[in-house]
This record gives structure tokens, C-alpha cells and sequence, in this order.
């Protein structure tokens, strides 16, 4: 209301606020929140000139075997990384090979598992959706080939056979169920021209009153830039509310 945030409106109800934090993907919020008359700075063009980076793709697994060679932590990177980094990043393809992240939680408690089995997912980085691939109809084949890799490739004998519990979630879902831009798994791309004070501000500079924390906002992205984005959020709050800053810690620059 008259250029400020006044409140939000969820399930038909409206709550007033003096201040509105977003958490959600500053594309998200800017683009299907905001309208177009009222963001100067972060209009449409903007936004969708940022750079994002890649998605994933990704594969939860319930399975009644187990495999105590597996480490709770795996990292399993194809031959031609580089290229397949080109592929993800530059290129935007789905290639047909591929280096994943293999998560095994059991491995180091046996709570997340019932007795005998194995919890555990896939990471696999892929491009986000400016990428030509309709994951409808890919996500079945392009999962069987990469289970199809553990049990042949890896040593995992007897995995498909054995899968309980099975769950797929690609960029399509990053987008409908996360509202992440292109489905992007980490939203802005971190690199040198859009990291910290380059990423997009804590205080909205669009529409008063609005404040955005999270991964795409400055200071970073990781488990720390996230809870950061949300102490510099904090801060710009109360200094545009008249409170005092709560916070003994060091300064943290507000972008």
C-alpha cells in the first residue's frame, strides 16, 4: 500500500505487519509477488538477467540391504568433469554421463534405518530448466540408468532389487513445490560478480518495508550465508524500525 510492504495475505487472510521477510527465491518474489508497477529496480528484464546456477537431480531411497563398504559421505565424479561442469553450466544439456553425491545417513546411525537396511539419496547435478529436457518423461530412464551404474559400476550388488522405499524429485519439482527460479536447486549463481554485497539486498530497494533473507541474498549462499543473510536482515529491520540493534556480535555490513 502506498509503495510499502503493509502485511500478507495467506488462505484469504490478511496480517498486517510493519515489516515483511521474504524466504522465498528473490525471483519468486519479485516476479510473482510484486507487481511489475512496482518494482523500479528489479523489474522483469532484471531479474531474469541474473545468472542461476545449476539443479539437481535427486533420488531418496529406502533399501532392505545393506552395504557396509559405503561411507556415510561419497563423492563419485565422472571422467570428463570439466566438461561435464560445461555441460551443466554453459551448455545447458543433459549429458549421458554423470558425477553424483551418494548421502548414507545409516551408515552413522543406524536410528534412520530399520534394522538390515540402508536409508540413503542420490545427488546429481544437472542443468536447471533453461534446459531443453521434459523431466516427465526422463526422470524414470535417467534414474534407472544412474542405479543401474551403482549396482554394476560401484559394487552395489542387488540394490534395484532391493529398493522399499523410492522417491525421485527433479527440477520440475525444485520449481512447483520449492517456487525456485528455473528450478534451480541453489537459486543465484556464487560467483565473483554475484557474491556478498553484489547479491541482491537484505532491504528490498523496491518496496519499503520489504526484506528478503536466504540463499540468494547478500551475503551468501551455504548453511553460515544463509543464517548471516539472516542476522544482516535483522539488523536492517530494527535500524529502519527505530529499535535498537539486539545483536553483541560484530557488525555485519547490510547490503
Amino acid at each position: 500500500e502506498n509503495g510499502k510492504a503493509a502485511g500478507v495475505i495467506a488462505n484469504g487472510e490478511r496480517y498486517d505487519a510493519d515489516a515483511v521477510v521474504s524466504n522465498g527465491h528473490f525471483a519468486h518474489t519479485y516476479l510473482d509477488l510484486i507487481d511489475p508497477q512496482h518494482r523500479k529496480k528489479w523489474s522483469d528484464r532484471r531479474v531474469k538477467k541474473v545468472d542461476y546456477g545449476m539443479s539437481t537431480f535427486l533420488i531418496y531411497l529406502g533399501v532392505k540391504k545393506q552395504y557396509p563398504k559405503l561411507l556415510h559421505h561419497t563423492l563419485i565424479l565422472s571422467e570428463r568433469y570439466k566438461e561435464l561442469v560445461r555441460d551443466i553450466f554453459d551448455r545447458k544439456v543433459l549429458a549421458d554421463d554423470f558425477s553424483m553425491y551418494l548421502h548414507v545417513p545409516s551408515r552413522t546411525d543406524a536410528g534412520m534405518a530399520p534394522q538390515g537396511c540402508e536409508s540413503m539419496y542420490v545427488l546429481v547435478p544437472v542443468p536447471n530448466l533453461e534446459a531443453n529436457v521434459d523431466w516427465s518423461t526422463m526422470a524414470r530412464p535417467f534414474a534407472d540408468k544412474i542405479l543401474a551404474f551403482l549396482e554394476e559400476d560401484f559394487g552395489m550388488e542387488g540394490l534395484r532389487a532391493n529398493i522399499e522405499v523410492e522417491e525421485l524429485f527433479t527440477p520440475d519439482d525444485f520449481r512447483v513445490q520449492r517456487n525456485n527460479y528455473l528450478g534451480t536447486a541453489w537459486g543465484v549463481e556464487p560467483k565473483l560478480t554475484q557474491t556478498a554485497s553484489f547479491r541482491p539486498g537484505n532491504r528490498s530497494e523496491d518496496v519499503k518495508g520489504l526484506y528478503l533473507v536466504g540463499a540468494n541474498t547478500h551475503p551468501g549462499a551455504g548453511v553460515p550465508g544463509v543464517l548471516l543473510t539472516a542476522e544482516a536482515t535483522e539488523r536492517a529491520i530494527l535500524e529502519d524500525l527505530g529499535k535498537p540493534v539486539l545483536t553483541a556480535k560484530p557488525e555485519l555490513q547490510i547490503a
